[in-house]
């Protein structure tokens, strides 16, 4: 009897075929799935980020300005599109405190700030801004900004950030008081 030599060669069936493809399919699949979401929380989380650090941003620059303006400038008509004011800064090289021009103002939603004719944009998301004076105390006003910005990518989905501030405007009380401890701005700024 003579024996025969198979050679046995190594091949893959169409089954293993299938069988891989489809592994590496729903592993791609989930791969893919993971890293959009990844994607999606990163974008949100931005957008959140950006929406309280502009309200912040502008709240500090809000209160600073109006703590520093004197009260007769800041006019009831400024209304919810905007806040004018004249603030007294100290000049550089010994030269006298000078008035400045200080505007607040919204045209859609982007806010910005002009200083002496110069304007910079705060936000371009400004969802909302209100301001008042309180009825009792002329002193105080009370500001509320709200910023929404859209996360990247996904324009259906916006992050919002409320933030409600309250400022006194010095020269309300200083103006008010009679005695030699409340001290006028001028006087302060003069011997600065």
């Amino acid at each position: 009897m003579s024996s025969r030599n198979i050679k046995t060669k190594s091949a893959f069936t169409l089954l293993e075929i299938m069988v891989a493809s489809a592994l590496f399919t729903i592993v791609g699949y989930g791969i893919y799935r993971t890293w959009s979401q990844i994607n999606f929380n990163q974008s949100v989380t931005e957008a959140r980020g950006q929406a309280k650090t502009d309200v912040e941003v502008i709240g500090r620059r809000l209160v600073r300005d109006i703590s520093m303006a004197r009260a007769k400038t800041i006019t009831a008509n400024s209304g919810a599109d905007g806040i004018d004011m004249t603030i007294t800064k100290k000049a550089e090289n010994g030269a006298p405190p000078a008035d400045i021009a200080i505007s607040y103002s919204r045209d859609g939603n982007v806010f910005s700030r002009s200083e002496a004719g110069d304007t910079k944009p705060l936000t371009r998301y400004l969802k909302e801004f209100t301001w008042a004076r309180e009825g009792t105390a002329s002193g105080v006003i009370y500001i509320t900004l709200s910023v929404e910005c859209p996360a990247r990518g996904y324009t259906d989905k916006t992050q919002t950030h409320t933030q409600d501030f309250m400022v006194t405007v010095r020269e309300e009380a200083i103006g008010a008081g009679v005695t030699n401890s409340w001290r006028k701005s001028e006087d302060v700024l003069a011997n600065w």
